[in-house]
């Protein structure tokens, strides 16, 4: 059997009430947006603070690299903007700028082969890559991990000449706790991009697969970076490793 409930509402519109002036509401609205503003800009200088003692606390902790980042932004205006400063004649330019077969600076250095290609390429093109006797990548090593690497191959993109991928190979050697010499080499992927100066390197074999992220901002063929475990970012294997590239 089916119940049907009825229910009803004793309900009485007044139509002479006197209604709120909108001016009023206006008012309330304004002085309630106010107190939003307030809490959003106290809730935005709680996090400037956190960051600041965030930052303090990073810098602490962090290696010379590091510190040679936050003194390069110092005096160097144009990495505060995250442009390039031209070596000798000190303009900054956009990074898009850079090595796109045009000069812009005055002398020629966004154009210069040592932070453009001549590192990277085929036959030429080397690196030596120290990682320091506290690394994790090789964990056989008990000494510092040196790491020669030579180009094989690149590739350019035809829409944007600041960028190019390529393959290497890796020839490393260590000493292991018995004083023993050991060798091995790893093939290499990687791709590098003016516009940031940072290049990727995925280094990968049967023994080992490590991700390498260098940042060459602060100095002609030289560049300081951190290994990792995988080809995520989330392990650290070595915190600070030198790159030495060039012809």
């Amino acid at each position: 059997m089916t119940q049907v409930i009825a229910s009803y509402c004793d309900c009485q519109i007044n139509g002479h009430e006197t209604q709120v002036p909108t001016e009023t509401t206006n008012s309330k609205l304004d002085s309630q947006q106010e107190i939003i503003d307030s809490l959003e800009s106290r809730w935005l200088q709680l996090i400037e603070k956190d960051e600041f003692k965030l930052d303090r606390m990073r810098d602490a902790e962090s290696t010379a690299d590091r510190l040679e980042g936050l003194l390069h932004k110092q005096w160097n205006p144009c990495a505060k903007r995250g442009y390039f400063r031209c070596f000798n004649s000190g303009e900054c330019i956009h990074p898009l700028l850079g090595c796109d077969k045009i000069t812009d600076c005055l002398d020629g250095s966004d154009e210069e082969p040592s932070i453009c290609d001549e590192s990277y390429r085929p036959g030429r093109g080397s690196c030596t890559v120290v990682l320091p006797v506290y690394q994790t990548c090789f964990p056989l090593a008990a000494s510092e991990v040196i790491i020669r690497r030579v180009i094989t191959k690149i590739t350019r993109s035809s829409f944007l000449p600041q960028f190019f991928e390529g393959s290497a190979i890796d020839d490393y050697t260590f000493k292991d706790s018995m004083g023993r010499n050991v060798k091995g080499s790893i093939p290499v992927k990687f791709n590098y991009h003016f516009a940031t100066m940072v290049s990727n390197w995925y280094m990968t074999n049967k023994q080992y697969r490590l991700r390498a992220m260098a940042n060459f901002t602060f100095s002609r063929g030289v560049a300081y970076g951190q290994i990792y475990k995988g080809s995520r970012l989330d392990e650290v294997c070595s915190d600070h490793a030198i790159w030495k590239c060039g012809a």
